[in-house]
Formats: C-alpha cells, sequence, structure tokens
C-alpha cells in the first residue's frame, strides 16, 4: 500500500506524473483512489472534499471496505464536515 507525495517547484511535471501513475493503476485494477489538489480553485483547491471523494472511490473499487465506511458514518454522522485532524 503506497501513497505517493509529489513535491516540487511550479511548473515541473508533478502534475503530469501524478496522473500517468494514477492513469496507469487505474488501467492495472491497481488503484484504489485519486484526488489531485490544485491551485487554480474550486472543490480541489482545499481539502473540503477530499476525505468523502477518497471514500466513495474506495467504496466503489475495493468492495470489503463497505463496512467500515459505514461503521465510520454510523459513529460519526457529521463526518463529511469534520476537518481532516478530527
Amino acid at each position: 500500500r503506497l501513497i505517493f507525495w509529489l513535491n516540487g517547484l511550479v511548473g515541473t511535471g508533478k502534475s503530469t506524473v501524478a496522473r500517468t501513475v494514477a492513469y496507469t493503476y487505474h488501467e492495472q485494477k491497481r488503484l484504489g483512489a485519486s484526488f489531485f489538489f490544485s491551485r487554480c480553485g474550486g472543490d480541489v483547491s482545499h481539502a473540503g472534499k477530499f476525505v468523502t471523494s477518497i471514500a466513495v472511490q474506495l467504496f466503489s473499487s475495493v468492495l470489503t471496505i463497505y463496512r467500515f465506511i459505514c461503521d465510520a458514518i454510523t459513529e460519526h454522522s457529521d463526518i463529511t464536515s469534520r476537518s481532516l485532524c478530527n
């Protein structure tokens, strides 16, 4: 289980590398989920949709995770509005 974290100067190809890796793993049916932050604005410019997006993607690609997602929602009905540090 890996998390790819790319860091570097603007214009060095981080997004291209990340999208290529995600696409390749998706094609191989090995990608659990992906999320790309962008400073350009919208839902991807902050972490507000991060957890929800990852949970939905994992639910779709890893069927055994269903029970854990349901348990988390049952225990914390406000989970979608919580901050990442909670």
